[in-house]
């Protein structure tokens, strides 16, 4: 069994993403022009205190916590070997 577990309401703080922001900007655009609201500035700043509300805590958690590119597939098996 696997399981997915992402961080929940209350770990969200000022500055978290920083590194996911530098590394993918592509992912944080993206991420803002859905919400509407720059994200990496709700995240690293919080200029108008709004990080620990839920409408803004819970699609910042999603995208800090989880929603980063997909890891690499793993690499294909190799072929079987030939019977001698």
């Amino acid at each position: 069994m696997k399981a997915v577990v992402f961080p929940g309401q209350g770990a969200q703080r000022r500055g978290m993403g920083r590194e996911l922001f530098d590394a993918y900007p592509e992912l944080a655009e993206e991420a803002s022009e859905v919400l509407g609201y720059s994200l990496r500035t709700l995240c690293l700043d919080d200029p108008h205190r709004q990080l620990g509300r839920t409408e803004y805590t819970q699609p910042a958690l999603f995208v800090v916590g989880g929603g980063g590119p997909p890891p690499p597939a793993p690499p294909p098996p190799p072929p079987p070997r030939a019977r001698t």
